[in-house]
């Protein structure tokens, strides 16, 4: 079927898809970015992603031998916001879900001498920074 075109609407415009098929894939053949969000010129967020209650919000695939996602800041110098945040909305939900090729923590060498760096992470509900271990080797 037709998709339902409103580009030029005054506010809230959309592309409408009814099928299984991609309403819209954005593809750019040479070296440029496929999309580029720009909220830089107003006070809104750049990009608002909304699932539903089945689907997940979003689905990010790289490449093989590239990052599915990679989230910067362009800050240089007195960074006070973390460039990424991750908010889960009830207390007993998994934050963070991991899956695939995972080495079981039984073969991880924690010794001290086995830290090769630390990251830092805030909790932003009892202001506490707390630290993830990066280990140099496995057993």
């Amino acid at each position: 079927m037709a998709n339902l075109v409103n580009i030029w609407g005054e506010s809230n415009a959309d592309l409408i898809g009814d099928d299984s098929s991609p309403t819209l894939t954005l593809k750019n053949s040479s070296t440029g970015d496929a999309l580029k969000v720009d909220g830089s010129a107003g006070t809104g967020v750049g990009l608002n992603v909304d699932g539903n209650t089945t689907q997940p919000a979003a689905t990010i695939d790289g490449a093989a031998d590239k990052q599915g996602l990679i989230v910067g800041n362009a800050a240089t110098s007195g960074v006070t916001v973390a460039p990424l945040r991750v908010t889960a909305s009830a207390a007993s939900q998994a934050f963070i879900s991991f899956a695939g090729a995972f080495i079981s923590t039984a073969s991880i060498n924690v010794a001290a001498s086995q830290t090769a760096f630390v990251i830092p992470v805030y909790h932003q509900t009892d202001g506490k920074v707390g630290y993830i271990n990066v280990s140099k080797g496995v057993a």
